[in-house]
């Protein structure tokens, strides 16, 4: 039984926090002027503005095991307190008919004389 661990980030995901990121610093700013208490002032908006971009962060991604048992893979996402992510069907491996492969394109090469 062979076994892959990936880590996958949600590109719809990340622009929400991105967007999320961007609106809470004014939020933030916004908050402080609202306080009057000098260290609330500072505490509560600090505070709202790491959470909020925690929560963003902790929603961008997610952990998924790929295991190949006998004729088919399996997809297995690890559990996180809240923002899981959508499970995914098993696939048989007769109904596979082409794997692609993304290649990353090397920026140095190793022996490469100039």
């Amino acid at each position: 039984m062979e076994q892959f661990e990936l880590t996958v980030f949600r590109q719809s995901r990340i622009l929400i926090a991105i967007v999320a990121f961007g609106l809470s610093l004014p939020g933030a700013a916004y908050l402080a002027t609202m306080i009057d208490e000098t260290y609330l002032k500072i505490i509560l908006p600090l505070l709202t503005f790491i959470a909020i971009n925690l929560c963003s962060f902790y929603s961008v991604y997610g952990e998924l095991t790929v295991m190949a048992k006998e004729d088919k893979l399996c997809f297995i996402w690890t559990e996180k307190f809240i923002f899981n992510f959508s499970p995914i069907a098993d696939v048989h491996l007769k109904d596979i008919q082409k794997i692609i492969l993304d290649k990353m394109k090397r920026t140095s090469q190793v022996g490469k004389n100039t």
